[in-house]
């Protein structure tokens, strides 16, 4: 800033400068010529040094400057009658105080402009120092520690730099929560895998019953990773699965047996009243809503207390319900915003975000309120068949 107001005044002299010298030059040869005129009105009456009649005839008045080897003079040629009259002056002492003027205002633009010189040439050595820095301030750099980064000065360039690597730091943080989210997603499918295998494997069975239990886990697994490719899609704004028709009663029953086996000295119950309901639909984007619903109503329900699944038509919309008896939601809280956590339980804030996400994927929409008896909260999905 300093530098900039340094240039500012330079400039503003140069043109100063310029500026003084024309008018004073103006100002000077103006004063002598009105002086040389006042002489012509008062010739013959007052006879004066440095007058002549010349033979010639001029029209007008004619203005010359002539050097000689020692001094300068100013003439002045008008009509005088049939002649010419014509009037020296010697401005020898003007013309050196407007020489020494200008080869004074000359020097001090030449000290003014070296200066410029040196802060340029400064201020260049400064930033390549600066560079320096800067480079072997970022080669020691790691990603983990971008925020501890301390860089030299407080220039233009070091706050860009130290902005943009904030954001980095930033973006970098967010991208490494999502990877747990989306990992924290997946934990149901695989503890329902796993559940299964326990269950299995209790005690001897026949091989069909082994068979069977293989394909429901390859189809658990496709599932799982048919998740996570729609889960980055969701969060990367892309919508690549296509709809398909199913039968929503068989869909959410799965989902809910699912949980069960999961929680099996749980209290839950689940209403489905959607029988032969079938529509073209996202499966993967509706399973991840009402897992994430059921996972947060276990999560924030005492084990003595209930938690229940409902399903059912009414004008012409889907609504899907989860209700819990827990301590419900804050109203100064955003849910659904990413990394927004209620209450002190595990997780890291994600789930009601991809859940929402998902909800505007299939053209529905959720919300997640205090239930009217106060005795927990209940979350809604609804969508319009």
């Amino acid at each position: 800033m300093q530098k900039s107001l340094i240039y500012a005044f330079i400039a503003i002299v140069a043109v100063f400068s310029i500026l003084f010298y024309t008018y004073a030059h103006t100002i000077t040869y103006y004063n002598i010529e009105s002086k040389l005129q006042e002489i012509t009105k008062q010739y013959p009456s007052k006879h004066l040094e440095g007058i002549v009649i010349l033979d010639s005839k001029v029209l007008g008045a004619r203005f010359e400057k002539r050097i000689n080897a020692e001094s300068v003079e100013y003439v002045l040629q008008t009509s005088f009658k049939d002649k010419t009259l014509q009037i020296t002056q010697d401005i020898t002492q003007e013309a050196r105080l407007l020489k020494f003027l200008g080869l004074a205002l000359v020097f001090l633009n030449l000290i003014l402009w070296v200066v410029v010189a040196v802060l340029l040439w400064q201020n260049k050595r400064n930033l390549n120092l600066e560079l320096n820095a800067v480079i072997t301030a970022l080669n020691s750099l790691e990603m983990e520690n971008l925020n501890t980064l301390v860089l030299p000065n407080k220039t233009p360039l070091t706050q860009a730099l130290k902005v943009f690597l904030e954001r980095v730091e930033a973006h970098y943080r967010i991208q490494k929560q999502l990877y747990s989210g989306i990992a924290h997603e997946l934990k149901t499918p695989l503890a329902v895998i796993k559940a299964k295998c326990e269950v299995t494997l209790l005690k001897p069975r026949e091989n069909v019953v082994y068979i069977n239990a293989l394909k429901e886990n390859i189809e658990s697994v496709n599932s799982a990773q048919a998740s996570i490719k729609a889960l980055f899609n969701l969060v990367n704004g892309e919508q690549k699965e296509k709809a398909k028709v199913v039968n929503i009663q068989s869909e959410l029953e799965s989902i809910a047996k699912d949980f069960v086996l999961l929680h099996k000295e749980r209290k839950f119950n689940y209403i489905l009243q959607t029988q032969g309901l079938e529509i073209p639909i996202k499966l993967i984007f509706l399973r991840q809503i009402i897992q994430n619903f059921l996972q947060n109503a276990f999560k924030f329900t005492s084990k003595d207390k209930m938690v229940c699944l409902k399903s059912y038509v009414k004008d012409g919309i889907l609504k899907v319900e989860v209700l819990d008896e827990g301590d419900g939601i804050s109203p100064n809280i955003d849910v659904f915003a990413p990394f927004k956590k209620s209450g002190e339980k595990e997780g890291i804030g994600l789930g009601l975000f991809l859940a929402k996400r998902a909800a505007k994927a299939l053209g529905g929409e959720i919300k997640l309120e205090n239930r009217e008896d106060m005795q927990g909260a209940i979350a809604t999905f609804a969508l319009k068949i």
